[in-house]
């Protein structure tokens, strides 16, 4: 009888702390969570290519009850390890005046979130300069301690001209002398999520 009672009580627990975690709203951890691209360079003279590795800082936003998420990226925090590269996107190519973030807003399953590790294909739109498109992207959902983990298992080809970005790359490789960059562009993200009564 003891250990029956035991056992339900044991079991009630954990259904509580499931159902909680599935109904408390979510937030970012900036500190924790990661959005990067990858860009190529091809020289003056075709003389060589080179891949650069850049990074966003200062992500915002939740996951309601509902699974409905959004994040947000503050584009002027790119960071290319060049000051003047780092200004010189967020002028003329993403043109922060005018669009000062991209936006990305997705519908994930509650039931993906609540508990263990799931893959599944997740369908997001991605807001942009101005322009919006829905991307079907691979994902890798975790669930540890209640934090909850998004993360691009593959990374993401974005078109540029998609999001009427070719200029301002044009613009970039003209500033910075270089025959060409490519306008297919890497994209990768790890968001952290966690009680935001936590």
């Amino acid at each position: 009888m003891f250990i029956r009672k035991l056992l339900s009580t044991s079991l009630l627990a954990a259904s509580m702390l499931v159902a909680n975690a599935a109904s408390a709203e979510l937030i970012v951890d900036s500190e924790r969570s990661s959005l990067s691209i990858i860009t190529y360079k091809v020289l003056a003279g075709a003389s060589a290519s080179i891949s650069e590795r850049h990074t966003f800082s200062g992500l915002t936003g939740s996951v309601d009850a509902n699974g409905a998420a959004t994040v947000s990226v503050p584009l002027e925090t790119i960071e290319t390890n060049i000051p003047i590269r780092n200004e010189r996107m967020a002028k003329f190519l993403f043109e922060v005046d005018k669009y000062p973030n991209a936006t990305i807003t997705a519908n994930v399953p509650t039931s993906v979130m609540s508990s263990g590790t799931s893959m599944m294909d997740l369908e997001i739109s991605l807001s942009l300069h101005g322009k919006e498109q829905t991307l079907t992207v691979p994902v890798l959902i975790s669930n540890a301690d209640g934090d909850v983990t998004v993360s691009a298992t593959q990374p993401i080809m974005l078109d540029a001209a998609g999001y009427d970005l070719v200029a301002g790359i044009g613009k970039l490789a003209e500033l910075a002398k270089l025959l060409h960059i490519p306008t297919t562009v890497p994209v990768s993200f790890s968001l952290v999520f966690v009680d935001s009564a936590s």
